[in-house]
């Protein structure tokens, strides 16, 4: 018949025990359990912190490329927005441009917008004078020499206006000299350009 051992007997077998024995024993079991931790909890953690680590190693060098890499991404984002605002501001100015080009060479109000003087400009016109006409594949350049005379600052500001006429006009030079009959003005001589749309305008 099985011998049946309880929580009494147990303890009346642990007591009648020698103090050396008792002692011995809970070494051991205190190293069983030490051993169990050890096998079953700390060196497979220790090995897959082991392990965690190489991987991160091995991974360090890509991650450094991959972050380049982004980094070259985001540069090259940046710049291709800086692309599309120069491209879309230089569509704009274009576009601005052209509006002031006529797609005919009517130089009728032209010539009066050109030869009207504003009432602070004090300009003396002299003569205008056309050029031979230039052609630049769908663009006409019909160029043009004015001579005229005013003041320093009233020759200034006429320039200031031409400019900003309607009509695109650009300014290639302009000489200055003095005026034969009045010795507070000066002659200016300015050659500039206006511009018309198409083969025939």
């Amino acid at each position: 018949m099985a011998q049946r051992f309880s929580g009494a007997t147990l303890l009346a077998t642990w007591e009648k025990m020698p103090p050396r024995t008792r002692a011995l024993l809970l070494g051991v079991v205190v190293a069983g359990v030490f051993w169990l931790g050890l096998t079953s909890i700390v060196l497979p953690r220790r090995a897959a912190r082991l392990q965690l680590e190489e991987e991160i190693r091995t991974l360090a060098p890509i991650t450094a490329t991959l972050r380049q890499q982004i980094e070259a991404l985001r540069i090259a984002a940046r710049g291709e927005d800086a692309l599309k605002s120069a491209l879309s501001e230089t569509r704009r100015q274009l576009e601005e441009t052209l509006a002031r080009v006529p797609d005919r060479r009517d130089l009728s109000s032209f010539l009066r917008n050109l030869t009207a003087p504003e009432s602070e400009d004090g300009i003396v016109f002299r003569s205008i004078t056309p050029l031979p006409m230039e052609t630049r594949g769908e663009l006409q350049e019909l160029p043009f020499t004015l001579e005229l005379e005013g003041t320093y600052r009233s020759l200034t500001s006429y320039l200031t206006r031409l400019e900003s006429l309607p009509r695109l006009v650009t300014v290639r030079s302009v000489t200055l000299g003095g005026a034969a009959d009045n010795p507070v003005a000066l002659r200016a001589t300015i050659t500039a350009a206006t511009y018309a749309l198409g083969k025939n305008p």
